[in-house]
């Protein structure tokens, strides 16, 4: 898991696969609310929404995709939009023809569609953020190559890395990767 800083840099590199981004980035604001706020849904939809959007934290994060993982995206959007034309191409001649049958299959393959373009489209996930941090899910070898060992770290109090947390036997940052000359940690810790 990424442990990122407020206002960090992630390194030009794919957060999927650590091949080079060559200088291509997606910015993009995420969202995150405490999983307890769903108990809102017991009073309802707009409760929920209500109370979602008035707990909810966000960050804006910029992040490199390679080449391979553009594609992936450009596919995931295609699926997306050509499902929905799709299913509503096909609910419709469901109305023209009165055909129930046809009508199912548009819905379905909207679902379908839509499901399989979102999980192509994911690159990064919040899995909590606040007012000074944000823990994204990310590639194993984009984590794998960051320059410093998180588990050595000192974190603000309350902040650290899961039990036995440490890089996979074997990783390390690529060659030629590490901080600037002269560079040291933040106070309080190193992270991104």
């Amino acid at each position: 898991m990424l442990v990122w800083a407020r206002g960090a840099q992630l390194p030009d590199r794919c957060v999927f696969c650590n091949a080079p981004a060559n200088g291509y980035r997606l910015t993009k604001t995420f969202y995150w609310h405490d999983p307890l706020v769903y108990i809102a849904l017991l009073g309802g939809v707009l409760i929920y929404v209500i109370v979602a959007m008035i707990m909810r934290k966000s960050a804006v994060i910029s992040y490199g995709l390679c080449e391979e993982h553009k594609k992936r995206r450009h596919l995931g959007i295609g699926l997306v939009l050509g499902g929905i034309v799709a299913s509503l191409l096909l609910i419709f001649l469901a109305i023209f023809f009165q055909e129930g049958w046809i009508a199912a299959v548009g819905v379905s393959l909207g679902i379908v569609a839509a499901i399989v373009g979102a999980l192509l489209l994911r690159a990064i996930a919040p899995k909590r953020i606040d007012d000074q941090f944000a823990w994204m899910s990310a590639g194993p070898a984009f984590l794998a190559s960051l320059p410093y060992d998180m588990s050595q770290t000192d974190y603000p109090q309350g902040y650290g890395p899961p039990q036995g947390y440490g890089p996979p036997q074997g990783y390390g940052p690529p060659q030629g990767y590490g901080p600037p000359q002269g560079y040291g940690p933040p106070p309080g810790g190193r992270q991104w």
